[in-house]
């Protein structure tokens, strides 16, 4: 087991960093910064000062201090700004700590998700090319050859964004049956969520009810009903759902549903899908290795 104490609201974020360098599922809540008597520790605070954030991050090995990093950034403006700049300091910090204790780099340094082509076009919108690039290499610690792959991704994607009036809607089902060990999305397991997907999915029927309007006098290019796993709901609330989504994809060219885990897929539910007017299914492969 690995315990983790940061004063900050990014556990979970920072869980995600940690299992970049170890294969396991659970890391336990410390309730003080005082090490496990046994395995991995790490211990995170963040203090912000006259618009600097600190981050510092502690690894232990048992009692015993092995590494620490301090990290050093501006604290950002507005709420939404503060925030980001906090939980990427956290990161930053952590990734390092945890770098040099294991001596080792990783390709895509401190950043975790699926979408680091986004990230990186972002940041040449608002910093300019030299500005993300030098972002990403020397802040996030991505390496060269991850920085002109994703470089190339997004040169190649140009064109291909949508128009003020288009539109991409996404419909996320929090729920699995299980939680994959790479997996960094919203995300709940039948002992944790105990009943609430009946609940969920009466609200998200009322959202979508209530956003309706404001569609009106747009292109809805696609929808993407994704998770977690829509295929983890029952069969009645994911016909709820995806009749729902139906009103919405029109002439959408794309309405995927995402059928992530094959355990769930059933022949009924496939019947659903179909009769929604879903043209394709993603099936994702949990693991290449057997």
């Amino acid at each position: 087991m690995i315990g983790l104490f940061t004063d900050t609201p990014f556990f979970s974020d920072i869980s995600e960093v940690i299992r970049l360098f170890a294969d396991v599922r659970g890391i336990g809540r410390l309730e003080a910064e005082t090490p496990s008597a046994q395995g991995l520790s790490i211990v995170h605070r963040l203090t912000e000062s006259d618009g600097v954030i600190k981050s510092e991050a502690k690894v232990y090995d048992g009692a015993k201090e092995t590494e620490c990093c301090e990290y050093v950034s501006d604290a950002g403006t507005g709420a939404l700004g503060r925030k980001r700049a906090a939980k990427r300091a956290s990161k930053i910090s952590v990734y390092r700590a945890l770098a040099r204790h294991f001596q080792t780099e990783l390709p895509w340094g401190s950043l975790t998700g699926i979408r680091p082509t986004k990230l990186l076009r972002d940041s040449e919108r608002s910093l300019g090319e030299d500005g993300a690039r030098a972002l990403f290499l020397n802040e996030f610690d991505v390496s060269e050859e991850k920085y002109r792959l994703a470089k190339e991704i997004i040169s190649a994607q140009e064109g291909l964004f949508p128009s003020e009036d288009d539109l991409d809607l996404y419909i996320g089902i929090p729920f699995c049956v299980s939680r994959c060990a790479y997996c960094s999305f919203a995300s709940e397991t039948p002992d944790v969520f105990k009943g609430a997907q009946e609940s969920y999915v009466q609200a998200l029927l009322r959202e979508i009810e209530g956003a309706k309007a404001l569609f009106e006098g747009k292109n809805v290019r696609s929808v993407y009903v994704g998770g977690g796993t829509p295929t983890a709901l029952p069969e009645k609330l994911l016909s709820e759902v995806l009749e729902s989504a139906a009103a919405l994809a029109g002439k959408a060219k794309e309405f995927t549903v995402e059928a992530g885990r094959p355990d769930t897929i059933t022949e009924e539910k496939l019947n659903i899908i179909r009769s929604a007017g879903a043209g394709r299914i993603s099936v994702n492969a949990q693991t290449l290795n057997d």
